[in-house]
């Protein structure tokens, strides 16, 4: 009654190892290491180093990777529990992005005429008799007139 193979148990395997720079031989931290297909997993601590405890028996893969890294898999196999993995620097190409800031506001900027943007102090003081006659020879004309400017 009860009894129990110890096969039948689940079987844990604890994989330690250290994560270094191929070029450097510096450790590096906050390396991802992860078991391939599941969730279990841990990262690098300050001295490059981790430890991490899988609830199957091998053979299974780890994933190691980190941004700005080539990322690599490593075959755990059985009697193999300690990696030494060093890794190789990869450039990252993206796309290019472009920051910008502005006050006018980006309807403004995608509008299919030209604007020219003012306020109330500049309307004011213009000596034209109307917002139209205010715009330089040659420029765009605009689409409305200034109620307040008559």
């Amino acid at each position: 009654m009860g009894l129990v193979s110890g096969q039948a148990l689940a079987q844990s395997t604890t994989v330690t190892g250290t994560v270094t720079d191929a070029s450097t031989k510096e450790p590096l931290v906050g390396v991802n290491v992860k078991v391939k297909d599941k969730v279990v997993g841990t990262v690098t601590d300050l001295s490059g180093k981790f430890s991490l405890k899988v609830n199957a028996a091998p053979p299974f893969t780890l994933q190691i990777s980190i941004v700005g890294y080539q990322g690599q898999e490593v075959e755990i196999t059985d009697g193999k529990t300690t990696v030494d993995v060093a890794m190789q620097e990869q450039t990252v190409l993206g796309q290019e992005v472009v920051v910008s800031a502005s006050r006018v506001e980006e309807s403004v900027l995608k509008s299919p005429v030209s604007v020219e943007r003012m306020d109330i102090l500049q309307v004011r003081e213009t000596p034209a008799a109307n917002f139209s006659n205010r715009l330089p020879p040659g420029g765009s004309t605009p689409t409305a007139t200034c109620a307040w400017c008559r």
